[in-house]
This record gives C-alpha cells, sequence and structure tokens, in this order.
C-alpha cells in the first residue's frame, strides 16, 4: 500500500498535466520535461510504502527508589534483568527507571536495555510515573507486556499504574528484587501534647522499630540542646520509650529524637521531630460530683493541668478546653443540654470526651442518648446466620456527607452503618468495601470477613470529600465480583444518587445487569435523604432484580443495614478479681487487676486499648472532629482499689490522655489540619457556625512557622478549605491559619517525618501479586517466561520512496537533455 507524507502536494500535478494539454503542438517536445516535474513532485509529497508486520515490545519499569538502590546491587538487577531477555527471544526490550520521577532508556532493542542504574531519581517510590513514561515512549500497540522489576513498597500510584495498563490492555509481570536490612534500627514515632504548661511536666513518648534483638542510643534534644541520652535494650519489633521534661518559658519548642547503633546501614530513619507550645490556661476539665477525687490528684501528678466543676457549663464556656473527663457524675442525670453541649464540644469542636462508668456511675442509667456518643454499647450484638456469599459495599464519602444529622456527622452515620452491615455476615462470607466520590478506592478488598477486625480498622479513614460519580465504582464492584468465586454475589449501594452531570454509558451497564444469568450480581440501594435521584437508583435494583430502600432520615441507616440487637443477657456489672490485658499492657505497663467493672460491648469501629477478661474496659473511637473514650470501672477506689497503691496509676491516667489528644485546637467555628501529599504539606480547615452549619466565602490564609511560606486558601467545597504549601525538610513547625473575615486564627503543630521509603525494607509479595493478578501478569520467581502473548500486535511498517521518485526525476531528465543536445541522425545521399 503507497501513502503520502505531504498528499496536498500531489495537486501541483495539474500544472504539468495542463501545460500538456494547452501545448498541444509541442506536446511530444514537452513530455519529458513533465514527466520530469511530475516525478520530483512525487518524491515532494513523500511516498511511503506501508506494509504490516507482528511485533511486540517488552519494557522493564526498574525500580530506583531507596528501598531498592539501597539494598540491591545494579549487577544483580542486570543478572535478573538479562535472564529474563535470554527466556523470552523474538521480542524488542525496552526499559524506564523510576522512583519519584521516572526515566526512559532510549530506543527498544533486542538485547538487554540500558537502564542507567544509579540515576538520582528522588526518594519516593511513584509506580504511576512510570507507567506514563512506558506509554510516552513506546507505542502501547506494540507492547503486551511490562515487566516491573521490584520490591513492591511504593509510596503512590499504583492504583493509577494498573489502571492505565488495563486501559491499555497491557499485562504487568513481576520480577520481586529487595533485601531486608536485618541490622537496621528505626525511630517510627514521637508524640507529645501539642500544648503545654510552663512549668509542668509532661511526657515525651518514643516509639523505635529494629529488626532484630540489639541495643542502640536514644538522645532526646530540645531546640538543638541534648537533655537527655542513653543506651537503651531493642526487642525485634516495636519498642517504646517515654521520657519527661519540663518548660519554663513561654514560647514554641521543638524537640527532635536520634536513635544510633553501630553499623546501622540506614542513617534516614535515625530522627523524628515534634512541636509543642506553651499554653497557660488548663486544657483539661474534670466534671465530677465528687468532693476530693482521686482522680484530680492522679491528673496532678501526670502534670496535667485541670479546672474541676460539679456542672457542664455551656459549649461558650468550653472556650480554651481540649479534654472532658466526666467521672463521679451518675450519668442518668445528664440532662438533654448536657448530652448536646457534649456531642457539639466532640463532633464539631475537634475535643475528646473520656466517660468513665463506674457502678455508682451507671445506677438508673438506660444508656439510650448517651450511647451515640460511646464506643461502646450496652447490649449484646446479634449475628445473623447467612449461607456464604460475596457483597461489596459501595459507599457515598462525596462532600454531601459531610453534614450533620441529630449531632452526629452523616459519615460517621455511614461508617456505623457498614460496620453494622459487615458484622451479620459470617466468618466465611466475603465482603469488600470500595468507597467514591468522584473518583473511587477499595477501602477493603473482597476478602473472608474472619473476625472483621481488619475490615473496621480500614473504615477508620472512611472520609467525606468531593463530588460524587456512581457509575465508575458500579462497574469496578462488577468486574471484581466477577472475578470472585461465591454462591451469590451482591452490591449494597449506600447514596443519594446525585451523580456527576456528564455522559456514562448506563444503558450499558443496565443491559450487563440484565444479562447476568445464573452468575448475576444484584444491587440493592439504600437511597440517603429527603431527595434522593430516585430515577437512577431505581433503574439500577430493577435492572440487578435488587431492592430499594430509603432512608430520608441518616439516621436510620444502620436500622435499615442489620437487624435489631437482642436485649443484654448478661448481668451489667461483673465482681471478683480480674486481670487487665491490651495494648497498653502490652507497652510494658503492668496494670494490676480490678475488683469490677461495667460490662458493655464495643462498637465495630471502636479500638479497644484495655481488656477486662474478654470485655472492654477501655475503649476509644473517632466520633466527628474528636474522639470519645469509654473506661468501664470506677477511678474513686472501690474496684480499683489496687490502683491506689500502685505507682504506675499517674502514667497510665498520662497514657489515656495522650492516646485521646485532640488533633487540631479545639476552637470554635475552625477546625485546622495538615496531610503529606508526596512533596507537598496540604492545609485543611473546616468552617462551622455555632449551629452546627458549613461556613463559605471566608478569607482565609495559612502560614507555614517558621518558614514564613504563606497561601490563600481556596474553598473547595461547603465550609472546607484548602491551600498548598510546599512541604519543608524534616522536623517540626507549626501552621497557621488566619480567618479574615471572622477576626480569628488557629495554630496547630505538625512534624515531617522522613520519606516513606526509609520505613521498611524487603519484598513486599502481597503488593506485586496484587498487580499481577490485576493486570493478567505473573510473578517472575522460579523462571523467567513471560506469559503467552494475549493478543497479537500489528504494527505498520513504512518504507520511504522519495529517494526512488527522485532517482527516476533525474534518469528522466538525463534522457530529456539527451534528446535535446545529441545531434540528430539524418540519413545521407539519395
Amino acid at each position: 500500500m503507497i501513502v503520502f507524507a505531504h498528499p496536498l502536494v500531489l495537486i501541483a500535478l495539474l500544472a504539468p498535466a495542463v501545460a500538456l494539454v494547452a501545448l498541444r503542438g509541442r506536446r511530444v517536445a514537452l513530455l519529458p520535461r513533465a514527466v520530469v516535474v511530475a516525478l520530483l513532485l512525487l518524491a515532494v509529497a513523500g511516498p511511503q510504502r506501508l506494509t504490516e508486520r507482528v511485533t511486540e515490545t517488552v519494557v522493564f519499569l526498574v525500580d530506583q527508589s531507596p528501598s531498592v538502590r539501597l539494598t540491591v546491587a545494579p549487577e544483580a538487577i542486570d543478572a535478573r534483568i538479562g535472564a529474563i531477555v535470554s527466556a523470552n527471544p523474538g521480542r524488542r526490550f525496552a526499559a524506564v527507571a523510576f522512583a519519584a520521577v521516572a526515566s526512559a532508556s532510549g530506543v527498544a532493542t533486542a538485547s538487554s536495555p540500558d537502564w542507567a542504574p544509579g540515576q538520582a531519581l528522588g526518594e519516593d517510590s511513584d509506580l504511576a510515573a512510570a507507567a506514563d513514561l512506558a506509554l510516552a515512549v513506546v507505542d502501547p500497540r506494540q507492547v503486551a507486556h511490562w515487566v516491573l522489576v521490584s520490591d513492591g513498597r511504593f509510596t503512590s500510584g499504583r492504583d493509577e499504574a494498573v489502571r492505565r495498563a488495563q486501559q491499555a490492555g497491557i499485562q504487568i509481570s513481576c520480577a520481586p528484587v529487595g533485601v531486608a536490612v536485618a541490622s537496621d534500627v528505626a525511630l517510627t514515632a514521637v508524640r507529645l501534647p501539642d500544648e503545654v504548661s510552663p512549668g509542668q511536666p509532661f511526657t515525651i513518648h518514643v516509639e523505635t522499630s529494629a529488626e532484630q534483638v540489639t541495643a542502640a542510643t536514644l538522645s532526646l534534644y530540645r531546640e538543638g540542646e541534648l537533655i537527655h541520652s542513653s543506651t537503651e535494650p531493642m526487642a525485634a519489633g516495636v519498642n517504646r520509650f517515654a521520657y519527661v521534661d519540663t518548660v519554663t518559658e513561654r514560647g514554641a519548642y521543638e524537640y527532635r529524637v536520634v536513635v544510633k547503633r553501630d553499623g546501622d546501614p540506614w542513617v534516614e530513619n535515625d530522627g523524628l521531630a515534634a512541636f509543642t507550645r506553651t499554653a497557660d490556661a488548663p486544657r483539661i476539665l474534670l466534671v465530677t460530683k465528687e468532693a476530693d477525687p482521686w482522680l484530680a490528684t492522679l491528673l496532678e501528678s501526670a502534670g496535667r493541668p485541670t479546672m474541676m466543676t460539679a456542672d457542664l457549663p455551656s459549649l461558650e464556656g468550653l472556650s480554651g478546653v481540649r479534654q472532658i473527663i466526666v467521672s463521679g457524675v451518675p450519668l442518668a442525670d445528664l440532662s438533654a443540654l448536657d448530652l448536646a453541649t457534649l456531642d457539639a464540644f466532640v463532633s464539631q469542636l475537634g475535643g475528646s470526651l473520656t466517660v468513665v462508668e463506674g457502678e455508682e456511675e451507671l445506677r438508673g442509667f438506660a444508656g439510650v442518648a448517651l450511647e451515640r456518643l460511646l464506643p461502646v454499647s450496652y447490649n449484646v450484638p446479634e449475628k445473623a446466620e447467612e449461607a456464604r456469599i460475596a457483597v461489596v459495599f459501595l459507599l457515598d464519602r462525596s462532600s454531601s456527607m459531610r453534614g450533620q444529622a441529630e449531632g452526629a456527622t452523616k459519615i460517621r452515620i455511614l461508617q456505623e452503618a457498614a460496620v453494622a452491615s459487615v458484622r451479620v455476615l459470617t466468618e466465611e462470607d466475603l465482603a469488600g468495601i470500595l468507597a467514591f466520590d468522584r473518583r473511587f478506592a477499595w477501602l477493603s478488598p473482597i476478602e473472608p470477613v474472619g473476625d472483621g477486625e481488619a475490615i473496621y480498622e480500614r473504615l477508620r479513614a472512611l472520609q467525606a470529600e468531593g463530588g460524587t460519580d456512581i457509575y465508575g465504582p458500579v462497574v469496578e464492584a462488577l468486574d471484581r465480583l466477577d472475578e470472585t468465586v461465591a454462591r451469590a454475589k451482591h452490591i449494597i449501594l449506600l447514596s443519594d444518587g446525585r451523580t456527576v452531570d456528564e455522559y456514562r454509558d448506563y444503558q450499558g451497564l443496565y443491559r450487563r445487569l440484565q444479562e447476568g444469568g445464573e452468575a448475576a450480581i444484584s444491587i440493592s440501594v439504600v437511597a440517603i435523604g429527603e431527595h434522593p435521584n430516585l430515577s437512577l437508583l431505581r433503574s439500577l435494583t430493577e435492572a440487578s432484580g435488587g431492592t430499594l430502600f430509603e432512608a430520608r432520615d441518616i439516621t436510620d441507616l444502620p436500622e435499615i443495614s442489620v437487624r435489631a440487637t437482642q436485649q443484654l443477657s448478661r448481668g451489667r456489672f461483673i465482681t471478683g478479681e480480674i486481670g487487665v490485658a491490651g495494648p497498653l499492657v502490652d507497652e510494658g505497663l503492668p496494670i494490676p487487676p480490678l475488683a469490677g467493672y461495667a460490662l458493655t460491648y464495643a462498637k465495630e469501629s471502636a479500638e479497644v486499648l484495655l481488656w477486662a477478661g474478654e470485655d472492654p474496659l477501655l475503649a476509644r473511637w473517632r466520633y466527628g472532629r474528636g474522639q470519645v473514650a469509654a473506661v468501664n470501672t470506677d477511678l474513686a477506689g472501690r474496684w480499683t482499689a489496687a490502683w491506689t497503691e500502685w505507682s504506675g496509676a499517674a502514667y497510665l491516667i498520662d497514657t489515656i490522655l495522650a492516646a485521646l489528644e485532640p488533633h487540631a485546637p479545639v476552637t470554635p467555628g475552625l477546625a485546622v489540619s495538615t496531610q503529606i501529599d508526596g512533596g507537598e504539606l496540604l492545609a485543611l480547615a473546616d468552617a462551622v457556625d455555632t449551629g452546627g452549619g458549613f461556613v463559605d466565602g471566608l478569607e482565609l490564609r495559612a502560614t507555614l512557622l517558621p518558614d514564613g511560606e504563606t497561601a490563600p486558601m481556596e474553598q473547595v467545597g461547603a465550609g472546607l478549605y484548602v491551600a498548598r504549601l510546599p512541604l519543608p525538610g524534616k522536623g517540626g513547625y507549626s501552621l497557621q491559619v488566619v480567618d479574615a473575615t471572622r477576626s480569628q486564627s488557629v495554630a496547630v503543630p505538625f512534624s515531617v517525618p522522613y520519606r516513606a521509603e526509609y520505613r521498611a525494607t524487603g519484598i513486599d509479595e502481597g503488593a506485586l501479586a496484587e498487580v499481577a493478578v490485576a493486570t493478567g501478569g505473573r510473578i517472575l520467581d522460579d523462571g523467567s517466561d513471560l506469559p503467552p502473548r494475549s493478543v497479537a500486535r500489528r504494527a505498520a511498517e513504512a518504507t520511504d520512496l522519495h529517494a526512488y521518485a527522485l532517482l527516476a526525476a533525474l534518469a528522466a531528465f538525463l534522457v530529456d537533455l539527451a534528446l535535446r543536445k545529441l545531434p540528430r541522425w539524418r540519413p545521407t545521399g539519395r
């Protein structure tokens, strides 16, 4: 097949043709010259001959992030790539090296490609950057396989890279490389109160991790001055330490901790910093009816300045308070106004609440209203008996779920509904959680429910933001369920159905649901709110044979999702000598036994920090912007008599309060937080009015201290403002947000840790397997053979013919010249 690079030039061929027609008398003489001109024009038009051939290029994506580059020699990676090249003859190969950015090696060849070892590509591992460059440097039509040479410890871009490969029809096979650094000791956490009182001691909590039993030196610095250094034994795994310090001068302080061990190969993960500042007003309010409460003594011993009151003040009177403890107060005496104040303090202002539930506190208490706040329930949960099924819960996390409903955030109610729904499944059933706004992400993949703890933990990450696009997550859930083996497959969609006003192939989706046959997947929908998009939601259920439920009041969601719980079947109070266990005990805190406790049941999204036998003793959970904890024993000495003689009681209280420390200042109307997003600092501010409604149109400005970098905050949702600042280096900082419209400001401390690449070494087999399975590739462990070509890649190869046209024009010109210049032969004689 002949084609032309510049076909419009061919129009000029009309000129010699017109000349031949117009000059008929000289046609014979002009014909050779017309041929020359025509051939020249053909050459200028760029003639090419296209031939189709079957070809395939294999692109190596070579991980050069620190977790690979610092543990694996380039020669070992070369040998790994060379073995794959040798085992797959007849293919061409190219390479893309990547870390935070990607770099291509050049033209694909039939030999082992150059992947530029040692090239500085940053301290992150962005697989999406590698995928984008691989698609750019090699025509995707010529590629059926990518080979990922990596340890699987990606910091970002894994899901995006998989989607790009799926869209291009490219399989990703994985060649695992990576070595666990057994001698490494890393500093993993430094925690201290973000505000302290001058002259009052406070605790600095330090965590390290070690790959093996060893010893290391821990050094603590305040504003660059060494205040403590000691050699500490390190067990394999997590190690926890605590140090007490006191500051006398008002101001801001950076605390830095450094761990050192002889022969430690990685210094990058040996230091962390945290930031605090002084505050004069007590930040803890103890609400108690006791005349001389033992808890107040413990708080004073722990260096926690505390105010005491017998009655809960109004919300305005809680200005400056960050934590409330209710102890020694009959809970039945709390009024509806008290409960509303506590709810608003936690959910809207981001404060923390600790409720102590001893026998005297619970006598005559029904628990109906307060239980909504607490991480524990007084009812025995009822389990449903179901056959094995696979269920995917689609949760609408768009900005419409950021509102309030009867004192609780809608996203929290949605989260609890999902938790309750998972709870009724059996351990053998399969469940997955897919959250969506304009984009979607798996909070929990489709897997056996088991005891549910893994799913409940992942659900804590559910946050509301962005718009709504239902089509993509529904298709994703259907695709994953198609690959799942189960007797019955079901999707439960919880949404208002108000999706983007953009074209989506819903008709094709409805046909897919209707034509499912024996493997049909049904979709049931819980339509949320007073004005849901019932037309779309009803169409989904009718096409799949599912059921549509309407939850006009979002607080009805949990009741719609599960059966009603059965009444409490055991006694309310358990007495005797009861041992205490849990994560706080695991930290090396030997807590004395109890003489009794109140029986409760942890809600599914709650975290139990202490157990009394098999029942929760100390549980906490997120509630709105803050946290709530329940202590299911008294702190007056009746059930905790052994604790009154225990020297570690003050430390235990301090540890509990540190775990409940608010993530942001408790400021009416403005909640500020920070996130690290790649190389940027994300500043977030939620603005509300006194009634809890979102406030729009504010003039907000974010400033990084002490650097002084400032950026205006852009409103991206109802009451939600965002600014992006350059991420500073490792250390402790403060972010100040100024609300010029309402003349107020909030400052929150935060720390910039070392890069995630330095947190762990060795091969993450699970991550690599997920990439391979999702794209139809394989793990190249034992051999180097790639999977069979799934699709023959056909490409058109162009052969340039313009040189031949030029040669033909030259030949024609010479013929014409010869005819005109050579003497004509004439016959002689008569």
